[in-house]
């Protein structure tokens, strides 16, 4: 809700290097939790060395040993391709797209940065979960969506996640992962790492759903 304003107040690099000094602070009980990392960025902030200092200095520090996924929409993609290039072949990041499915961008630049390895998942647009019992079509773009996805070596992730009827649906589609209230709402990192050691003591915890964070 507040993103746009902060963007509009030219915030947005400030931001963001705010989020990623706080996920540097907890980068030790984050390793409890997870070896991925999703961050969003900012177009603006990959045009700030000062940012793209820190956060390869982060790369290279405080955040090896995880897998560092920089979330950008299809858009920032087209317009800094050789930078995304760049990062991914010099530093190791990898990059998610962000909004998939808003249709943008041509399918042509995806195809390129997945075979060079630089994308590494397709984030597929919340439009698309809360329509996916409704309409015939969007179930059909999803089931298209992870076939091209898994044919260029690539995990799909689900957004708004929100009910049983939708995680039964992805699950039958077999989407790769999933976020969303159902799945779990943002908290902090002492809570996460709560319900991990809870969910490690479960006698079936290789029976829970194949979406995870």
């Amino acid at each position: 809700m507040f993103i746009d304003d902060i963007i509009s107040a030219g915030m947005a690099i400030d931001f963001d290097r705010l989020i990623l000094s706080h996920i540097v602070a907890q980068a030790g009980p984050l390793h409890d939790i997870t070896r991925r990392l999703f961050i969003n960025v900012c177009a603006c902030s990959l045009e700030s060395r000062t940012y793209l200092d820190a956060l390869i200095e982060a790369v290279k520090g405080p955040l090896r040993g995880f897998e560092v996924v920089i979330e950008l929409t299809e858009q920032t993609l087209l317009e800094r391709r050789e930078l995304i290039t760049e990062l991914h072949r010099e530093h190791g990041l990898h990059f998610a797209v962000d909004d998939f499915g808003t249709g943008y961008s041509t399918l042509q630049l995806v195809i390129e940065l997945a075979l060079e390895g630089s994308i590494r998942y397709l984030k597929l647009d919340g439009s698309l979960t809360r329509n996916i019992n409704t309409r015939t079509a969007v179930e059909r773009i999803m089931h298209i969506t992870r076939q091209m996805a898994h044919e260029l070596g690539l995990e799909t992730v689900v957004e708004v996640i929100e009910s049983a009827a939708q995680l039964e649906k992805l699950t039958d589609l077999e989407m790769d992962l999933g976020q969303g209230f159902l799945l779990g709402v943002p908290d902090t990192v002492a809570v996460w790492r709560g319900k991990v050691a809870y969910l490690q003591t479960r006698t079936d915890v290789q029976r829970t759903p194949v979406f995870v964070l």
